[in-house]
């Protein structure tokens, strides 16, 4: 889980300091969570992920793969959207 919320502060261009600071925990504190080096409370959890625009959510077991699914399509169309791939049903805002 620290690696997913060191790549989503990455995405967003937080540093870790910044971080801490909206949450009110020392820049050493977040690192220790990203590398997993502690056994955060879930309170921290959940505020961490809040802080960089994530829910946390509990999937029942056989909906995972589905989950999976659903937000690696919405991955790759983001990432095509960077680059200026449009999908079908998209309006182009240009023009």
């Amino acid at each position: 889980m620290g690696r997913e919320l060191r790549q989503r502060r990455k995405e967003m261009g937080l540093s870790q300091e910044v971080v801490g600071r909206l949450m009110g925990k020392a820049q050493p504190q977040i690192a220790a969570l990203e590398a997993g080096k502690v056994d955060p409370r879930l309170g921290g959890v959940v505020q961490l992920a809040r802080t960089l625009g994530l829910e946390l959510m509990l999937v029942p077991v056989q909906r995972v793969p589905a989950v999976r699914l659903l937000l690696g399509q919405r991955l790759k169309e983001d990432r095509d959207r960077l680059v200026g791939v449009r999908h079908e049903g998209e309006e182009d805002l240009d023009g």
